[in-house]
This record gives C-alpha cells, structure tokens and sequence, in this order.
C-alpha cells in the first residue's frame, strides 16, 4: 500500500537509519523555540555586560547629566544714546506667547475634538469594515473635516458625536488593534475627562473605563459613563455636562483671540511676490488665534509629510536584520512557505533591533505626526502683561499648551524720519560660539569648589561631583550663546555692549525636580555708551543728500536706486563725529527678490571706484610751499593739457592761457599746475603730504577708532598710475572720514583724532591729543586763501549757493569706469576764520556731467539752510558765539 493511504506509526530512529532525515513540523516549531529559550540569557548576559562594564563611564556622566543641570541668566546689553541723551537702542525684556502643539492636542476640547475627527477619518478609509460587523464611523461631524475656524455649533456636534460611539471599538476583543485601539481611547477618555464632572462627585474617568470590557459591546459611550458612574444620571444628562464644557473651552480661547487680534503671522505661510521694493520678496499671511492654529496644524502635516517620505527612503535602502538573515541562511527557501511562524518571530526578532517598526503605514504615519509636535513655536511677542500674561498665567487649564516666557530684544526708542532704525547702528542676532577664539571669558571664582550641603547631595559620589563639574565648565564654554553685534556700532562696540552672562547650576531629585541650586553666578549689564552723534544732525545730512540727489535726478535722468553718495561731518577742532550718512539707504536682493537695508557705511569704508580727485590738491599744495617748490619756480601756462604720452593730463580750468599762482590753481582746480607741482615733489614727495595729513597707511590714529572700522588708505592696489594723474589725485583711496579730518588739520593747524564715543557709563573716554603739522601758519594761510575763493562767484562751487556761509573747501572730479563715470566730491571746513565743522561729499560713479562743485556742494548748501532753522543745533555745533555771518 502506498505511503499515502496509510498512516506510519512514529518511528524517529527509521528516519535516521534510512538517511532521509525528516522531522515533523511540530518539532521544528519546538526546536526554533528552545533555540530561543537557551540564547535569550546568553544575549541578556551579553547586553548586561555592555551596559555595566563597557559602558560604565557612559552611562554615569549620562546619569549624573539627569541629576545636574545649567539654567542661563542672559545679561541685558548696554544702550547706546546720542550726544543729546535721547536713547537710540536699548535692551527690553519682553513676554513672549508661545504654544506647544502637543500639549494643546492632549489638553483642551478643540484639539481633542479635531484630531479624533481626522483619526476617525483616516481610520475607516483603512479598516472599511471590521470583521465581526462594527463600522469605524466616517468622521465626528458631516462634510469638510473638523477645523479650529469652525463654528461652536459643529464642535457641539463632534462631542455628541463621541459620546454615540460604541464602545467595541474600545475593547480588547474589538475590531481594532492595540495600537490604534489605544489612540482611539486616549482621544474619549480625556474628552470625557475635560468635559464631564464626575470627578466632583468623586468618581474619576479612570475608574468608569475599568468596567469597558464586562458591558455589552454595541453600548454608546453616554450610555456607558451614565451607567458605570453609579451616578443618578441618564445619558442625556452626560451629553449636556459634555457640551456645557466645550462651550466654555472656546469661550476661553475666543477671549485670548479677541486680545491678539487679526495680525498674528501664520506659521509656514510665507509666499513670494514678484516686483521690486517693498511690496516684493516674501510675505507672510496673517489672521486671528483660530486660523493660527489651523495654519500650525497644516505645518505639522507638511512636516509629517516629509519625516514619512525620508524614512521610507531609509526603508527602502534597509540592508535585512540579523535575525533575517540567520533564518535564511539555516532554512531553504522551499521550506519557508511551511515555517510562518518561525519566519514572523525572525521578522519581529529583527524589527526589535530596529528600534521597533509599526505594523501599518497608518499606525507609522501617526507616530510621526505625533513626534513632529514636540518644542515651543512663538505665537506672538511681544504680549502685553495686563492683558496676554494675566490671562494665560491666571487660566492654564484653560489653556493648555499655551506658556509665557521672557526674552531680551533690542529696541529702538528713536527712528529716523521714515520710521527705521539708524543705519549706523547695526544690528544683533543671537549666535553661538563655535571656535575657542570666540568663546567668552566666564569668571568662575570657587563657585564650583564650594562643598554642598550633606543633607542635599541626593547621594552624590565624590567622583561623581567631579564629572559634574567638569561637565558645567564644558557646558559654559561650549553651549553658550550670545547676541553678538553684526556690522557698524553694535559689532565694533561689543565688549563694551555686551555684559557677562549668568548662570545656576542645578541639582534634581530622582524624578526630575529641582531641588536646590548650590551655585548662582548673577549677570551683568553691559555698559552705556554715549555717541559723539546727535541723530537730529544725522537726519539733516539724510536729507541734504536726498534732495541733492533728486535735483541730480531730474537733471540727469538717473534711477534713485542707483545714487550712491556719502556725507561725513566731524567737529574740526576735536575730531568728534557729527554725522555719517549714505545712499543708497537699502539694496535689492535678487535672489529673495527684497529691499534690504544698506548698513555699509562708505564714509569709512572703501566700498566703490577709488579715486577722490582734486580735493587732494590743498595737501600736496601744502608740501610744495614746506620744500619750496611753488615760489621761485616758473610753471608753464596752462594750454588745456600737460605731458605727452601716458603721462599726460588734460585741463578744463577756467584759468587757461592766463599767468599761474597756488591761490587762482585752487580756485579754479588746474591740473597742469598741479601736474608740474607733482613732478617737482616726485611721489615721495606725495606720500610724505598724505602722511603729514593723516592719509597714508602706517600713521597714528589712522584706523583705531573705537567704535569705527575704518579702512586704511593709500595707492590703490594694482593701479598703475602715472605721477602727474597721481598729482591731481588719481590713483588713490581715501575713505571720506579721513578727508574730512585732514581738511579740518588744513584749518586749524592740527590733526585731530577721530572719535564717536564720548563717554562710556557717563565717565569721558580719554581723547588722545591732536597732532601738530608742524607747517608754519603763513604756508597754511596762502592754502586756505585759494579754498576760499572756490565757493565764491569766481570758483568751482560758485552755483551752490554758499557765498554768504564763509565756507573754506574744495572741489574734486575723477574720471572713473574709463571715464564713463565721475566721482564728485566736495570737502572743506566752516567758518574759514575759526573752523568748528569739517566735511567731506562724495557722489560716486556719477554721471560724466556732475562734478564736485555741482551737488555734492549742493548738499552742503541743504545742510546748512535746515541748520539755521534749528538753534539748538546750530549752537551745539558752532557755540556759543554762533557762526560768524
């Protein structure tokens, strides 16, 4: 008889001496789980050793990490104030609104209500039909899926809704699995807890659900609380405690929105708009608390989208686990089909080395979502304390999720006319320190050598109080961040700016609490700084140079973006600065398509083409008289052009073919005088003026201002020039501050030191003493007589209107981007008998027609008219004695 039609008796020892082999199903079932048995204490062995001995350093720095902690304390930065006292940037602690999107869906009705709705949604979509008959409803509410926009009536709905679902979808022989079944009960359970009142009759919502599986299956949730309360109440009766509390939940959260307002900025919003200006580049969309938090909502979507999407790409590249590949090496692929259950433990055995793996795309995308809303998101700073705080502060179990803090910003009491802080300020940010270079200097002093108390050591070892140590020092250095300025004052002032951070270091109890804090190191302010600046004197250069610039404008055809300018104004006798100010006021970023702040400061920088032009001819003038090359030496006419070749210079002065002197050279800026002056000196010659007058690169003063970055001067690297163009002051970088002093040096004899802080925390900085030019007065005064005449009817500034303002200056027009362009600058010192202001104009890559005497004259004309309608300026920067008229 076959084999087939006839049952063996169970022999094992036939199987073996027959050679075949075979074993029973059973027993291979048996066999892998004794496997299992007698390797699981040799992997916990094996793991036990890792932990306690491999890891042992590890994992007592991470407990004593658990145990100990660092809380910073930001110290405020200094203000930073006018030479008039009026406040320009100060520090300002503010409230800040911020929300936890987790916290928010656990606690408060809306939250609950809106996810369980979406859950519900998402749910049946999966499952369709359980198999013993129970339906996943479609939703808590008809139509669109539950918003936080939506009426009160629909939330009333959704919570009725809750209170109808059956509760088989809540028990352990339901249609549902564990882990969904649980996201399923988290949502009713604190639904019920938020809203019904069982608690006061002292019955907690926790204590109901442990009679769910004893009831029968298709009973409503109502319908069960009513009856395992053990409470007189009826279904109905649950149902309007349920509803009573919604309504006061959104009530709460209508009177934070009422408070807000319409112009929170919703979060992941931002849109690009194309154009130019201020209406262009990326733009926010703003609305009330509730479209804020559905805008957050949507941005943990997004962002669930993406966490989704890399980690199916991780799966996809996912090289098979350990245990998959043991089963495949021990077990031939014709015998998997028989071995499920072997093959599902070698697959559970490897997703546990995973890290666990969810058993659905819906129960993995749900844990993602739930992993994205962890950390604050700013809802709105800064918050008013009688309002926001007191309210949010004074209800948190209204509003969970919802928490205040503090935080330092940087605040501007005084804008310029169109409402913007002062370029010449700079900004912050706050910026952590990467290199040891920039870390700060924190004094310890022995606070952390101090001996806690015995009874507060929560058994701390003495090895362990030193790790923890070390690990405060490391953590100072390595983890601290600080606002740290970025350009201009706020980056050059920051030592003084910026204040000395403080600390506490913390211990906590086993749980987590803080206990006591055995160290306190308390910050310190930075210092004030007051500015040598007076920010009405800056708003009337701004403006002196805008209108200047729109006559420029009209006459030339120009695009206003495109004017570059820059006026420097400085105290002649001091050297205080009175005045920055610059065109263009902001620039055009291509890529964001936005109008950004220009915060450059080109009065101290080089930041365009070179070259200030004849405004140097007054200090290489001063030099040829000192080594006697102007008397006694017969220069040839000027016949509109000098030297030949690439040597030579061309002349439009109005002086052609008419005998020369220094005072009719200066007047009417000749360049074949100056040409012929320049050969006598030889470039040695030129740099010992630019030296003696502070604008060659190695002299005192020259760059070390505090507060100031100035960029040092001299020839132009890699220009060829020859010695006539240098003459006439081609080939040269000046920034104008620079020009502006040694134009005040043309006027009194000295060369001031440049200064913009005047005092730190009211004490006065020490001022260095001014150099002396060491030329006699009598060379001066032959140089300031020419200077005189040129803004008068004869000179090259005789259309700027400044014949009655005794303005001793200079004209100055280069030939710059091969002379497609001109740079016109205007520089000199008032009143000529007792100088008290020096400046310096520059427009720069002008038009070929403007020149020195043109607009950059022009807006000194501006300056000074707006001046003289302001007394107490004008007597802050002339004295007493006014300016002689």
């Amino acid at each position: 008889m076959s084999r087939g039609t006839r049952r063996q008796p169970f022999r094992p020892w036939t199987a073996f001496e027959e050679g075949r082999g075979r074993v029973s199903r059973a027993k291979r079932r048996l066999a892998v789980l004794a496997s299992c048995i007698l390797l699981a204490p040799i992997f916990l062995g094996m793991r036990l050793f890792n932990l306690q001995i491999v890891k042992a350093e590890e994992m007592r720095l991470h407990r004593t990490r658990n145990l100990h902690g660092v809380e910073w304390l930001h110290a405020k930065r200094g203000n930073i104030v006018d030479a008039r006292g009026h406040v320009l940037v100060e520090d300002e602690s503010q409230f800040v609104l911020r929300f936890v999107y987790r916290d928010f869906r656990r606690g408060h009705v809306c939250g609950l209500l809106v996810h369980l709705d979406r859950f519900l949604r998402e749910l049946q979509s999966v499952t369709r039909q359980a198999t013993d008959g129970a339906i996943v409803p479609d939703g808590l509410v008809d139509g669109e899926p539950l918003t936080y926009v939506d009426p009160v009536g629909r939330f009333e709905a959704a919570a009725l809704r809750t209170l109808e679902l059956p509760i088989s979808l809540l028990r352990r022989d339901g249609p549902l699995g564990k882990r969904l079944r649980s996201v399923l009960r988290f949502y009713v359970f604190h639904i019920l807890d938020q809203t019904a009142t069982l608690r006061r009759h002292g019955m907690p919502v926790a204590r109901v659900f442990e009679g769910l599986d004893g009831e029968d299956r298709d009973l409503p949730v109502a319908s069960f609380v009513a009856r395992a309360g053990g409470l007189p109440w009826s279904p109905v009766e649950v149902a309007g405690e349920v509803v009573a509390r919604v309504r006061k939940q959104i009530a709460a959260l209508d009177e934070l929105a009422g408070i807000l307002g319409p112009r929170l900025t919703l979060p992941g919003s931002m849109t690009r708009v194309a154009g130019k200006g201020s209406a262009a580049g990326w733009v926010s969309e703003h609305g009330d608390l509730f479209s804020w938090l559905d805008a957050c909502d949507r941005l943990h979507d997004r962002r669930t989208e993406a966490r989704v999407d890399e980690l199916h790409a991780r799966q996809a590249e996912f090289v098979p686990g350990f245990w998959s590949r043991v089963f495949d090496a021990c077990v031939t692929s014709e015998a998997t089909e028989d071995m499920t259950l072997s093959r599902r433990l070698a697959n559970a055995l490897t997703a546990g080395t995973r890290g666990g793996k969810h058993a659905t795309e819906f129960e993995e995308r749900i844990a993602l979502r739930f992993r994205s809303e962890y950390g604050p998101v700013v809802v709105d700073k800064p918050v008013e304390f009688e309002s926001v705080v007191a309210l949010v502060l004074g209800k948190r179990e209204s509003y969970p999720g919802f928490e205040v803090g503090e935080e330092l910003r940087r605040r501007y009491p005084t804008l310029d006319p169109r409402g913007r802080p002062y370029s010449i300020l700079g900004i912050t940010q706050w910026r952590e320190s990467v290199d040891d270079a920039a870390k700060p200097t924190l004094v310890l002093g022995d606070e952390l050598d101090s001996d806690v108390d015995g009874t507060k050591r929560l058994h701390l070892a003495e090895d362990e109080r030193e790790i923890w140590q070390e690990e405060v020092k490391r953590r100072l250095l390595s983890e601290f961040r600080v606002r740290e300025g970025l350009n201009n004052l706020e980056a050059y002032l920051d030592p003084l700016l910026t204040g000395q951070a403080g600390w506490r270091a913390l211990l906590r109890d086993r749980t987590g609490q803080e206990r006591f804090s055995p160290t306190h190191v308390a910050a310190r302010r930075g210092h004030d700084v007051e500015l040598t600046i007076d920010h009405e004197v800056q708003d009337l250069l701004d403006r002196a140079l805008e209108e200047a610039s729109l006559e420029t404008i009209n006459g030339h055809s120009l695009d206003p973006a495109k004017v570059k300018a820059s006026f420097a104004l400085i105290d002649a006798v001091t050297g205080d600065i009175r005045g920055m100010a610059w065109l263009p006021r902001t620039w055009h970023n291509d890529l964001l398509d936005i109008d950004i702040p220009d915060r450059s400061n080109p009065t101290c920088v080089h930041r365009w083409q070179p070259s200030p032009g004849s405004v140097l001819k007054p200090v290489f003038a001063v030099e040829g008289l000192v080594q006697g090359f102007v008397d006694g030496h017969e220069y040839e006419i000027c016949s509109g052009h000098y030297g030949s070749g690439w040597n030579r210079i061309s002349c439009d002065c109005r002086n052609r073919w008419q005998p020369q002197s220094l005072q009719k050279a200066l007047r009417y800026s000749c360049n074949s005088y100056f040409g012929q002056l320049g050969q006598q000196l030889t470039f040695e010659g030129l740099q010992r003026a630019l030296l003696r007058f502070g604008l060659l690169a190695g002299t005192d003063n020259n760059i070390h201002v505090l507060g100031l970055r100035i960029d040092p001067p001299g020839p132009v690297p890699r220009e060829r020039r020859s010695l006539l163009q240098r003459s006439i002051g081609y080939g040269w970088r000046m920034p104008p501050i620079l020009l502006a002093r040694a134009y005040a040096a043309l006027g009194t004899g000295r060369l001031p030191p440049l200064q913009i802080v005047a005092r730190v925390d009211g004490e006065a900085v020490d001022r260095p003493p001014s150099t002396p030019l060491d030329v006699g007065d009598d060379v001066l005064d032959r140089v300031r007589r020419g200077m005189i005449d040129v803004p008068l009817s004869d000179g090259t500034a005789r259309h700027a209107g400044l014949q009655g303002d005794r303005v001793a200056a200079k004209t100055g027009t280069a030939e710059v981007l091969g002379k497609s362009a001109n740079n016109a600058s205007f520089a000199g010192y008032l009143p000529w008998e007792s100088p008290r202001l020096a400046f310096c104009i520059t427009y720069w890559e002008t038009p070929p027609k403007i020149h020195g005497g043109d607009f950059p004259a022009r807006a000194l004309a501006i300056f000074l008219r707006s001046l003289e309608q302001r007394p107490a300026l004008h007597t802050m920067l002339f004295g007493d004695g006014g300016r002689p008229r």
